[in-house]
């Protein structure tokens, strides 16, 4: 299942421009409601906007467990093509390359 919030946003981005923000990756949902410091990671995600001038409602596009696809992408297409700027966020990368780090011990 996915996600897709929709909201009314202004962005300040170059089109098709990539964006990165500082996020936090807990290892488990209990050190996330327990408020233990996790590792801080850097998300990235990339700005499409459409043909058409601003302002435009915005829409944030998350991917599902397995990373970014082209599904991802015929959704962005589908999206600015109607008017939509997307924000497609890519917080599946920076993870996988921790948790490779971070492997918890049994």
């Amino acid at each position: 299942m996915r996600l897709i919030a929709v909201f009314a946003v202004a962005l300040r981005a170059p089109e098709g421009g990539a964006l990165a923000f500082a996020s936090a990756s807990p290892p488990f949902v209990d050190a996330l409601l327990a408020g233990t410091p996790s590792p801080p990671v850097t998300v990235s995600g990339r700005l499409m906007t459409p043909a058409v001038p601003p302002p435009w409602p915005a829409v944030v596009l998350l991917h599902g467990a397995s990373g970014q696809g082209a599904l991802d992408w015929h959704y962005a297409g589908l999206l600015t093509g109607q008017g939509y700027a997307v924000l497609a966020v890519d917080s599946f990368t920076p993870r996988v390359s921790s948790a490779r780090s971070t492997t918890r011990r049994w």
